[in-house]
Formats: structure tokens, C-alpha cells, sequence
């Protein structure tokens, strides 16, 4: 036998945590992996990176969106995209929401955008954030009421 023949290559498949049968459309969002996954009929429609929770900052659990807005502005000034609520803290007096990356104005009245470079990596607030495109899917998709899931 050579050493050939005893190698077996596997693939390895980065999969969701739930099955699909949680509820017929929500978005799952597994926090350990920056990965978001749109759920629709029992199918992920599509697979989303993130940037999630910063340390210290996480919830998991199951929560309803319970407002969404085209554009919302934070209180630090930002805009953001897309903008999705779904849990409020009275301990930071804050929403916890998914949105697109955020964006301010310079000084010339031009629009500043947020680095795609963060999308993959923990943010420092409670915000989940995705690029703008994915974040209109998103919105598109889902309706106040509809399930988030979020996990670590």
C-alpha cells in the first residue's frame, strides 16, 4: 500500500448552529464565528459575515425585531444603514441593533464610510454590523416580529 493510497482528504464544512426549523424565516447569528445566516423555509438563503459584539457587550438568546428605520443616527453621530432593533438595555440606555456599516459626513459634506476591513472582526458596542448590500437583504427579508437568534 503506498502512502497514497491511506490519504483521505475530508472536507470540512462551516455550518450553522440550528437546523432550519426554528421558525420559517429568521436570521441566526453565531456570535464565535462572525457569521449571520438567513433562514427561509427551512434553507439558509444566505450566509453573511459580521462584525459582532464587543467583549463584554454580548447577548444571546432569542429576540423579536421590534423597529426598523432605512437610516438611524446614533448619538456619537454615525449613520447607520438599515438599521434593525431588537433588544434595549436600561443598563447602557441603548438598543442593541443589526445595520450596515456606518458612515459620517466630512468637512466638504461628503459621506465617510465605516472600513469594510471591520466586517469579520468583533466591534467594541453592542451593535451586529454587515456590509450596506447585505444589510438592505436583511432588511428586505425580515418584518417586525420576526425572530433573531443569536449564540456564541
Amino acid at each position: 500500500v503506498s502512502p497514497q493510497e491511506d490519504y483521505v482528504e475530508v472536507e470540512i464544512k462551516d455550518l450553522p448552529g440550528t437546523d432550519g426549523r426554528y421558525a420559517n424565516k429568521y436570521i441566526e447569528i453565531d456570535n464565535s464565528k462572525q457569521r449571520l445566516y438567513a433562514w427561509f423555509g427551512g434553507q439558509v438563503q444566505k450566509e453573511i459575515s459580521i462584525s459582532g459584539f464587543g467583549e463584554g457587550n454580548e447577548v444571546f438568546g432569542v429576540f423579536l425585531i421590534s423597529d426598523k428605520q432605512e437610516e438611524q443616527r446614533a448619538t456619537t453621530g454615525e449613520y447607520m444603514p438599515y438599521w434593525m432593533s431588537y433588544h434595549y438595555s436600561p443598563n447602557i440606555d441603548s438598543w442593541y441593533a443589526l445595520h450596515g456599516l456606518t458612515w459620517t459626513f466630512d468637512d466638504n459634506s461628503q459621506r465617510i464610510y465605516e472600513s469594510a476591513s471591520n466586517i469579520g472582526v468583533r466591534g467594541t458596542d453592542e451593535s451586529i454590523t454587515i456590509s450596506e448590500e447585505d444589510a438592505k437583504y436583511i432588511f428586505d427579508l425580515l418584518e417586525k416580529g420576526d425572530p433573531i437568534l443569536i449564540h456564541e
